[in-house]
């Protein structure tokens, strides 16, 4: 004899599966978190846009001019990004580890060193 499921079981077994499928199907990946305008504490400030661009500035202190630079980003196989800023004719490329412990937070560890931003 086959035991049957109650009516009330079933719906809530339902809604609980489509709840799952919303909160977990639907996250945005880290190449949509890292979108918009980022402001570290020392002043650094960091834009993604949708086209893979970038700008960058950096207070004086931090060893530019505190000018913006712009360039490229991209996300590599491995999960990190890739950003490549060129400024009066060189172009460096740096790798960095990028989290999003909440939305509002990124940090960025690159060289051993991680650079906690807010998103702006």
């Amino acid at each position: 004899m086959k035991s049957k499921m109650p009516i009330k079981n079933k719906v809530t077994t339902r809604i609980t599966l489509i709840i799952g499928i919303l909160l977990f199907g639907c996250s945005k990946s880290p190449e949509t978190k890292i979108l918009g305008t980022w402001m570290a504490e020392d002043g650094t400030r960091m834009e993604f846009f949708e086209d893979s661009t970038v700008t960058l500035q950096q207070t004086q202190e931090k060893g530019l001019s505190g000018l913006p630079v712009s360039g490229t980003w991209t996300r590599l196989s491995d999960g990190r990004f890739k950003m490549s800023l060129s400024m009066m004719g060189f172009t460096t490329t740096n790798a960095f580890e990028a989290s999003f412990p909440d939305r509002q937070s990124m940090e960025i560890e690159m060289d051993g060193e991680t650079m906690i931003m807010k998103r702006q």
